[in-house]
Formats: C-alpha cells, sequence, structure tokens
C-alpha cells in the first residue's frame, strides 16, 4: 500500500479518485475476504448499459463509483472514498447499497 499511496501523491484529484476505484476493484475480485460472493465488479463508466437499464440507474456516474454483481445475481452499488493529507492516508472507506433487480426508491 505505501507504494500505491507514494505514486497517488504525486497525481491530480481525479486521477487519484479512477486508481482507487481501480485498486478496490481489483481487491473485490480478488482478495479472499472480500470476493467470496463476488461475481464480478464494474466501475460505473466500464458497466454494461443493459445493468444500468436494468437497475434504472443513469449512464453517467453520480456518486456511485463501483458496481458489483453478486454470485446471487443481486447487485451493490460502492462509493468510494481515498483521502490523504500530507502523503498518508487518512482514510479510506466505502458505502454500499444493495439492490433487488429492481430499484427501489
Amino acid at each position: 500500500m505505501e507504494k500505491f499511496v507514494e505514486k497517488q501523491n504525486k497525481l491530480k484529484n481525479k486521477h487519484k479518485g479512477d486508481n482507487f476505484e481501480k485498486l478496490c476493484k481489483n481487491i473485490l475480485l480478488y482478495h479472499p475476504e472480500w470476493n467470496y460472493n463476488v461475481k464480478n465488479v464494474y466501475i460505473y463508466d466500464e458497466c454494461p448499459p443493459s445493468i444500468l437499464k436494468k437497475l434504472n440507474l443513469p449512464s453517467t456516474d453520480r456518486g456511485t463509483d463501483l458496481i458489483i454483481k453478486t454470485t446471487d445475481k443481486k447487485y451493490i452499488l460502492v462509493q468510494a472514498k481515498y483521502r490523504s493529507k500530507g502523503g498518508t492516508v487518512t482514510s479510506v472507506s466505502y458505502t454500499h447499497l444493495t439492490l433487488p433487480t429492481k430499484r427501489i426508491v
């Protein structure tokens, strides 16, 4: 994680967020403590339009960074946040909302 943070410190905020989303996607897909029920993870901008339509989501990101499809065919929306100050990570967090196949408002 130290090398990740070191490289992040050299980037603009937009690129930091994009890189953190990719890191989260890979952790969710491949880390044994996180991937037990994960079938696929999409970065919002890379999510197939058919899934966005199925979930009644807009084509552009409005706060959702990742969409997880679980092995039991549910979807989880994730907002990932990377915050650092003075070259050290001050918080790494995510929030999620589990959705059935149709969005409930």
